[in-house]
């Protein structure tokens, strides 16, 4: 019964030093790759402006917008990184004519594309959850197909990721992000409604 007991007391007083080795292990993953999918906000925004001109589309399908990223973690707070994302959208295209509209060409697309690297910043971090935020500074393209590259537009981001929650421990984890981006040329400097929510799965290592 004696040894049974100090058996159970030995056990317990090990438990903290335990923990703290799988927490001190947790913090030691450096590198973080991960995959994820957002909304297509931007792209919807934009293509309602087109509509509102002479020209309309319709029929419009969204692939969504796929990304992926690496960051290498200096310490428990700070992280820097890169991230590229890109999203499709397939339409027909019509022109307003007498107050109708025409179809004038059928299954168009448009690839937008953004790269840009990233900081982030961990603020709460627990062996399970962990909230951060970002900031990062790139461009995005927007290209068009063979027939309508005079509408190619390239313009300088500014994304902000405002709040991001991780859940997972050890290697694999789960995000999701809201965020901001902030568009730039030499004539304007704005903020664009990007992707606000993302979902992501992680791998630490």
């Amino acid at each position: 019964m004696n040894k049974s007991l100090s058996l159970l007391a030995i056990f317990l007083l090990l438990i903290p030093f335990i923990n703290a080795e799988n927490i001190e292990q947790e913090r030691n993953y450096r590198h973080e790759i991960r995959i994820g999918i957002g909304d297509c906000l931007m792209e919807y925004i934009m293509d309602g402006t087109v509509s509102g001109s002479n020209y309309q589309m319709k029929n419009r399908r969204y692939t969504g917008n796929i990304y992926a990223d690496y960051h290498y973690n200096i310490n428990t707070w700070l992280a820097v990184g890169a991230q590229v994302r890109t999203s499709g959208c397939i339409y027909d295209n019509y022109q307003n004519i007498e107050g109708t509209s025409k179809l004038i060409g059928e299954d168009h697309y448009r690839i937008t594309t953004y790269a840009y690297p990233q900081v982030r910043f961990t603020y709460f971090n627990r062996p399970s959850v962990r909230l951060y935020s970002g900031i990062g500074l790139g461009f995005m393209a927007f290209l068009y197909d063979a027939q309508n590259t005079e509408n190619n537009r390239y313009m300088g981001t500014l994304p902000i990721t405002l709040l991001g929650i991780s859940v997972g421990k050890k290697h694999w984890y789960g995000t999701a992000d809201l965020n901001i981006l902030c568009g730039f040329n030499d004539k304007v400097f704005s903020p664009i409604p990007l992707n606000i929510l993302n979902i992501g799965v992680g791998y630490r290592f």
